[in-house]
């Protein structure tokens, strides 16, 4: 799908604008119709919509003289899976611009950042190219530190059900965080360097006290993210060694239990099998004999049961 949008900034918005395209989930028709319309390489436009594209940053002249800048993120989204399970994963997004001009290529739309991130479309008026750039990048550093506020709510709420850990679901929810926390922490590196790039870049150029520190607050949010993507496997690696032992020790205390049940049924099991071996034994001609031989087995089950119970193995 192809998005259009005139964007006006300048004291009165009127004084000066720039045409804003935004490219999502896009066919090859509409690739084709951006590649006529401006003379930029196809992997400007692509490269967003390719979902194992790494963050990266580079320029391209055209014919005309035109510089284009491309900077490729990576951002964070959460998708449900078929079992209604919600997994949080990252994706590509591709920001071609130059004077006039903001092209934005992704796989879902920006109304997803919008609804996670509370950023509106309309936020960005009165803003130049580099401004809205600026403000893309903000906006997904800041969506990382939201779902990583998530993931580290989710690891607490594992570490209240530790001792839970026989049920299969709290594994498969530590794996699925285990890797949200992979890929973010990919990204978010891959990120930075881009940004590194950028800050370099723009060192070299006239850009506007603003713009700067707007670059600066991307680098402070991806700062906070990796800080937090850090700290966060780390805690989950902690976790699950934990859960690991008390697996372990629930384990363990079970096949005790069943071994120490399973030697008090052995004295029944005994004392039925010698008194019911085809020989002579002490007591068969008496009539009352099976009841006391019940009567002595049932003691002694009392009596194990009693021996272990003292010893705290049941």
């Amino acid at each position: 799908m192809l998005e259009h949008y005139t964007m006006a900034y300048g004291k009165n918005q009127v004084d000066k604008s720039y045409d804003f395209y935004h490219l999502w989930q896009a066919n090859e028709q509409e690739i084709q119709q951006m590649l006529d319309q401006f003379d930029i390489p196809e992997d400007f436009i692509t490269s967003g919509l390719d979902s194992y594209e790494v963050a990266r940053w580079e320029s391209y002249k055209a014919d005309d003289g035109d510089l284009y800048t491309l900077v490729l993120f990576n951002y964070p989204f959460k998708e449900r899976t078929q079992d209604f399970h919600d997994v949080s994963r990252t994706a590509p997004i591709a920001i071609v611009f130059k004077p006039g001009l903001v092209i934005v290529t992704s796989i879902d739309s920006l109304k997803t950042l919008n609804h996670i991130t509370e950023m509106r479309l309309n936020s960005f008026n009165c803003l130049d190219e580099l401004g809205l750039v600026l403000n893309i990048l903000w906006f997904i550093a800041r969506l990382f530190i939201i779902l990583l506020e998530e993931i580290d709510r989710e690891i607490r709420d594992l570490e209240l059900d530790v001792t839970e850990s026989t049920k299969n679901e709290i594994f498969y929810t530590q794996m699925k965080l285990n890797k949200a926390l992979v890929f973010f922490n990919s990204a978010i590196n891959n990120d930075r360097d881009v940004l590194e790039h950028l800050k370099e870049q723009f060192n070299q150029l006239d850009i506007e006290d603003n713009d700067l520190l707007h670059l600066r607050d991307v680098n402070v949010e991806l700062h906070q993210a990796s800080g937090m993507v850090h700290e966060l496997k780390q805690l989950n690696e902690k976790v699950s060694d934990i859960l690991s032992n008390v697996v372990n020790n629930n384990v363990n205390q079970v096949m005790r239990v069943l071994t120490v049940w399973s030697i008090i049924l052995t004295i029944p099991t005994i004392i039925t099998s010698a008194w019911g071996m085809n020989v002579p034994v002490p007591g068969e001609e008496a009539t009352s004999s099976m009841f006391i031989i019940g009567i002595i087995t049932l003691i002694l089950v009392l009596i194990g049961y009693w021996l272990f119970k003292r010893n705290k193995w049941l």
